[in-house]
């Protein structure tokens, strides 16, 4: 079966700021905030062990990914450790989240191209990342 193909938002001089080829942890939420539409943050632990620093790296879709080959994500920045296993109100008018799932990648990187191979949960599967130069990307099952 090939990967699933994703297609993401952001600078193309983006890099991989977490620890490759180590098992880490995912999680895909449901983020939504009154009059908008919700969209899913898939929140990627970067292995980088900072007490109270950013260490999830964020890629925002309109559509929920679970099952699907390839769609579009666009980079949110970086995240608490804490929304790894929060669901619940965001807080500051930012909406609420609730969490669909859960699980273990690794993660490598090379040019603008970055590979994730999810071990387990809901996106279980190979994916690579291919980072255009636009704000949006691609995240697609891998070949």
């Amino acid at each position: 079966m090939a990967a699933p193909q994703v297609t993401s938002t952001a600078p193309s001089h983006i890099h991989w700021p977490g620890r490759r080829n180590r098992v880490l942890k995912y999680v895909l939420l449901e983020h939504t905030k009154a009059e908008q539409p919700p969209h899913f943050d898939i929140l990627l632990d970067t292995g980088v062990d900072k007490p109270q620093a950013r260490n999830l790296w964020a890629l925002e879709c309109e559509v929920n990914p679970i099952g699907l080959d390839k769609f579009d994500v666009s980079l949110h920045g970086m995240h608490r450790d804490r929304y790894l296993t929060y669901q619940g109100d965001v807080g500051h008018g930012r909406g609420f989240v609730r969490r669909l799932g859960e699980g273990e990648y690794t993660a490598s990187s090379r040019d603008r191209r970055f590979t994730v191979k999810v071990l387990s949960g809901c996106m279980k599967g190979d994916y690579v990342v291919f980072v255009s130069g636009r704000a949006r990307h691609t995240w697609s099952a891998a070949e």
